[in-house]
């Protein structure tokens, strides 16, 4: 049986803009919260929840405050920018498309993933900041979304402007497809070699699911991803106690900070 998953009928059994009534219910206590239009999907792992937010204190303001469970309101204080949605995303790829779609059925077009990735290269190492752009689609929900020969992307237009704010702050990126997998166990040294080879930098679980999901609503996804391991023989990869994770993290979240506020300067003192 092969990969071809989609269908493209709009009946479903479970409908989101219904099923998030109960979603918000249990979460929040409250069958409907304000989702602005732009929103940022932050992994729970190395703090980069807790760290946006931080930075999003100092340059907007909080207006409904449920950091605690995963949702914060903010309103800029630049007047050409709107309110922005900071919402803690969970793994693997199925929970978070799940909760993709539930923002989208409560307004969100424009969504920023900041995530940890893992390196397939020497070269890309721990604290490292990536913009994937291809996706190399190894996961399941993706072909429920997204026929097998629609090459997944992120957001050409988001990528600029991440591009553009990066280099106001001096912090380096790193460009080039993405990998995203179901499989942990399963990810080998020939896979890893083979798709390095053909320009893969960077792995994770969720971001092709979450690609998918956009496509399907016609909706922007990009994508912020700090490194927190590099593929290595001797299973010395993990480096989410390093201070070059933490630093790393500290300038993803400066960039998602401001990827969705608009002002003339966006450089900032280090």
């Amino acid at each position: 049986m092969d990969l071809d998953w989609f269908d493209p009928s709009p009946e479903v059994v479970i409908r989101p803009e219904v099923n998030c009534r109960r979603v918000w219910q249990r979460r929040f206590g409250k069958e409907y919260i304000q989702i602005s239009s732009t929103v940022i999907l932050a992994n729970e792992g190395g703090r980069i929840f807790e760290l946006i937010c931080k930075e999003l204190d100092s340059i907007a303001s909080p207006v409904y405050d449920y950091r605690d469970a995963g949702y914060v309101y903010y309103e800029y204080d630049a007047p050409k920018s709107g309110p922005v949605t900071v919402f803690r995303a969970p793994e693997p790829g199925p929970w978070a498309a799940a909760l993709l779609e539930e923002l989208i059925a409560s307004g969100g077009r424009q969504f920023l993933l900041m995530n940890r990735t893992g390196s397939l290269r020497a070269t890309v190492p721990v604290g490292s900041l990536v913009l994937p752009d291809e996706l190399v689609r190894e996961e399941g929900t993706s072909y429920h979304y997204a026929p097998p020969d629609v090459r997944l992307t992120t957001s050409r237009q988001l990528n600029q402007r991440i591009r553009d704010i990066a280099s106001g702050l001096g912090i380096p990126l790193i460009d080039g497809k993405h990998w995203t997998t179901d499989a942990i166990y399963r990810e080998t040294f020939a896979k890893v070699e083979r798709l390095a080879g053909a320009g893969v930098v960077s792995v994770d679980m969720e971001l092709s699911a979450l690609a998918g999901v956009a496509y399907f609503r016609k909706c922007e996804l990009s994508a912020v991803l700090v490194v927190s391991d590099v593929v290595a023989r001797d299973h010395s990869w993990n480096g989410m106690t390093t201070p070059e994770f933490g630093l790393g993290v500290q300038r993803a979240a400066q960039i998602a900070s401001r990827v969705f506020r608009f002002e003339e300067s966006q450089s900032v003192s280090h």
